[in-house]
């Protein structure tokens, strides 16, 4: 019985270790909101296959990590390659909640625009938009995108005959400002 016990236990430990290491979602987002398997929140380095390493590198070369303004922390990948084949493009944004000095890290997927070839037909759209809509809880917020709000973010749905885009918005410059080593510094005049 003691034996019973003992293997429970240690699988009990090595399940809240893993559960307990795995990243969390970027921008201090509850839960995930994805375009197929790419996510609003995700580093640059979880997905390999759109190439985000080398490209944020060369886009951040002459940037100091923290980030210290909401103008200067966003990054955008045009012609990235889905798992799935698709073709579209990613946004990506430091990430203020969790600020880590690696880049890759530190820029989080920030939006996820997936490309239409062929173009979908008008009852295409509105099965698709629907169907991802309903999958967040989102209301209409134009007469062409979706909203959701989460904690201090606004996630938005756009779909059109030829993409599919969404966008986690809602920083500001005091967010950015209160990361360690942002700290305003009043000049000597």
């Amino acid at each position: 019985m003691s034996q019973i016990k003992f293997c429970v236990i240690c699988f009990c430990v090595l399940w809240a270790t893993g559960s307990l290491a795995a990243e969390p979602i970027g921008f201090g987002l509850t839960k995930k909101y994805c375009l197929g398997d790419v996510c609003l929140g995700d580093s640059g380095a979880m997905h390999s296959e759109l190439k985000a390493g080398a490209a944020l590198k060369k886009a951040v070369k002459y940037k100091d990590a923290p980030i210290c303004r909401v103008a200067d922390a966003s990054v955008n990948i045009r012609e990235v390659r889905f798992n799935n084949g698709s073709e579209g493009s990613v946004g990506l944004h430091a990430d203020p909640v969790q600020w880590r000095p690696q880049v890759d890290q530190y820029f989080r997927i920030s939006s996820v625009t997936v490309k239409f070839s062929p173009f979908l037909s008008a009852e295409g759209v509105k099965q698709l938009e629907q169907k991802i809509a309903g999958r967040y809880s989102m209301v209409r917020a134009t007469a062409y995108s979706y909203e959701v709000v989460d904690g201090k973010r606004i996630i938005s749905l756009t779909v059109a005959p030829w993409e599919s885009r969404l966008v986690v918005s809602g920083f500001d410059n005091a967010e950015f400002l209160a990361q360690p080593g942002c700290e305003s510094k009043i000049p000597s005049l």
